[in-house]
């Protein structure tokens, strides 16, 4: 998953000419919060309720980024 990423990443900042790329995951969800720690992604900070899950329940999701010029 993280070579797939990676390859989006790519894509987004060298095709589409994107800026920034973020990654939102929920809290406690450490297998999806390594992909962008490992890619270089800041950490940016937890949105609280930030997301729905399908039992009607809000997460809390950390959001990451990663800017062209780091890339």
């Amino acid at each position: 998953m993280t070579s797939a990423v990676d390859c989006l990443c790519k894509y987004a900042f060298e095709e589409l000419e994107m800026n920034r790329v973020q990654i939102c995951c929920a809290v406690e969800n450490t297998s999806s919060s390594n992909i962008p720690r490992r890619l270089g992604f800041q950490f940016e900070g937890i949105e609280r309720a930030g997301e729905l899950f399908p039992d009607g329940i809000f997460a809390d999701i950390e959001v990451y980024s990663l800017l062209k010029n780091e890339y």
